[in-house]
C-alpha cells in the first residue's frame, strides 16, 4: 500500500514538474522573440532569473524522482553514489535562488522608490551584479550541511539522497537560511516601503513618481502573494513534520509530500507570475490571441 502511494506521488511529481518547467520555458521563449517589441530593460531581466531557478530546480527534481520511481519498481537496485549526493547540493542551490530571486525584485523596487536618487542603484549592470552574488551566495547556503554530511542517502524509504528529517539542527538551519530569511525580507521590504510613503507628505510627490510607486507596489504585493502561495503549499509537510516532533512518528511519505506539493505551487508559478505582469500578459497575448494589438510596458 505504502508502495503504491510512493509510486503515484512520483507520478504526480513528474507530471506537474514537467508542466513547470514547460510553461516557464514558453514564457521565456515568448521575451526572447518579441524582444525587438519589448526592450529587454531590468524588470525582465530579473523575471528571467527567477524563471530560470524554477526551471532548473524542477529539472533537477524531475532526475531526482525518475530516480526514485525506477527503485520502486526495481527494488534491488541502488542509487548510493556521488552523482545522488551532488544532486541534492544542487537541489539546495536552486530551491533557495527561488526565493532569493524574489528577494532581488523586492530589492529592485525599494531602490526605485526609496533610494531613487541613487542612480546607480537601478542600472542594467547594478542588478546583473546582485543576480550574479545571489547565485554565489546561494552556492554556499548548503555548503554546511553538505560538508557536516546530514545529506543521506534515504534507503529505509526513498532511492534519492536528502536531508534526513530526523536531523533537527540541519532542518532548522535550512529553513531559515532558505525559507525563513528572504521570505521575512521581502515582506520587511514591503512594509517599510508603505511606512515610508505614509511619512512623506503628497504634495512632495510628483504626479508621475506616485503613479510609479503605485505600480512597485502592486509588484510587490503580488511578489508576496506569489510567495505565501509557496509557503501555503508546504502545509502538509509541515503539519507531518511536526506530528513527528511530538509524537516521534515520522511518515515515510513526508519526502515525496513535500516534493509533491512545492512542485504544484512551482506548476502554476510560471503562468500565474506571467498573468499577473503586464508584460508577460502582453506577450501571451501576442501569441495566442493574434487579432490584439499589444503595447510595450515594461517599468
Amino acid at each position: 500500500m505504502l508502495t503504491t502511494a510512493n509510486i503515484v506521488l512520483d507520478i504526480l511529481i513528474l507530471i506537474f514538474s514537467s508542466f513547470g518547467i514547460l510553461s516557464a520555458i514558453v514564457v521565456l521563449f515568448l521575451i526572447v522573440r518579441y524582444r525587438q517589441q519589448f526592450p529587454f530593460k531590468i524588470a525582465t531581466l530579473l523575471i528571467c532569473n527567477n524563471y530560470i531557478t524554477v526551471i532548473l530546480y524542477l529539472i533537477f527534481i524531475v532526475d531526482t524522482h525518475s530516480h526514485n520511481l525506477y527503485g520502486f519498481l526495481h527494488t534491488n537496485v541502488s542509487f548510493d553514489n556521488f552523482y545522488c549526493y551532488i544532486r541534492i547540493y544542487t537541489i539546495g542551490i536552486t530551491l533557495a535562488s527561488i526565493y532569493y530571486s524574489y528577494l532581488l525584485q523586492a530589492c529592485f523596487r525599494l531602490f526605485r522608490i526609496v533610494f531613487y536618487k541613487r542612480k546607480n542603484l537601478q542600472t542594467f549592470r547594478c542588478m546583473s551584479i546582485l543576480i550574479l552574488i545571489q547565485w554565489l551566495f546561494v552556492l554556499l547556503l548548503p555548503l554546511p550541511v553538505y560538508l557536516s554530511r546530514y545529506y543521506k542517502y534515504l534507503s529505509s524509504s526513498n532511492y534519492y539522497c536528502g536531508l534526513s528529517f530526523t536531523n533537527i539542527p540541519s532542518v532548522m538551519y535550512t529553513s531559515l537560511t532558505v525559507y525563513f530569511f528572504p521570505t521575512s525580507l521581502i515582506g520587511s521590504i514591503y512594509f517599510y516601503i508603505i511606512f515610508y510613503m505614509k511619512k512623506q507628505s503628497n504634495w512632495t510627490i510628483q504626479q508621475y513618481r506616485r503613479q510609479a510607486i503605485q505600480r512597485d507596489l502592486t509588484v510587490l504585493k503580488r511578489i508576496l502573494i506569489l510567495i505565501g502561495l509557496l509557503c501555503t503549499v508546504s502545509f502538509p509537510s509541515i503539519i507531518l513534520y511536526l506530528w513527528y516532533i511530538f509524537t516521534n512518528d515520522l511518515s515515510p511519505l513526508i519526502y515525496e509530500l513535500q516534493s509533491f506539493t512545492f512542485c504544484v505551487g512551482l506548476s502554476v508559478l510560471p503562468m500565474i507570475t506571467a498573468m499577473t505582469t503586464p508584460q508577460l500578459r502582453n506577450l501571451l497575448d501576442r501569441q495566442f490571441r493574434l487579432d490584439h494589438r499589444i503595447h510595450p510596458v515594461f517599468q
